[in-house]
Formats: structure tokens, sequence, C-alpha cells
């Protein structure tokens, strides 16, 4: 599929999902990670258990960073082996 497929598809279901709204529907938008619940045109999100725990786990930053020296210091060390 292309870009432009994915966007259409994706702007349409937002454009139903605001329809749904306006006509006062109930909707309950289930993900793997979170689900969202819209009722009386009030939004709600819960989040999946193994998320919030894996997020608030002390490690999950270090495990998510790909280095730890600063921005500045990285640019500084690559734009001088560059040129």
């Amino acid at each position: 599929m292309g870009k432009d497929v994915v966007e259409d598809t994706l702007r349409t279901i937002f454009l139903a999902v605001q329809d749904l709204i306006k006509y006062d529907y109930n909707l309950m938008l289930q993900f793997g990670f979170a689900t969202i619940n819209i009722i009386d045109k009030n939004m709600k999100v819960t989040f999946a258990p193994y998320l919030t725990t894996e997020v608030k786990d002390k490690e999950f930053e270090l495990t998510m960073r790909r280095s730890n020296s600063p921005v500045a210091e990285l640019w500084k060390t690559n734009t001088t082996s560059v040129f």
C-alpha cells in the first residue's frame, strides 16, 4: 500500500469517529495497548497493565536510549570525524 492510501484510510476512520460522536453514539475502541471509551462525548483511556508496568520499570529508560552521551557531544564527534 502506498502512503496516500494509508493517509486516506486513517483520515476516513477519524472522520467516522467524529461523526459517530457528533450523533451521540458511544464508542469503545480497543487497541492492543489501550482501550479508548467515548461515552456522552467524554473520553477515557485505559492502558494495558503490561504497558504501564513496563514503562514504570527503572530499566525502561536505559533500554530505550541509544546513547548515554549528550547530543551536543555526539554531534561534535560525528562532524569532526566526517569533515
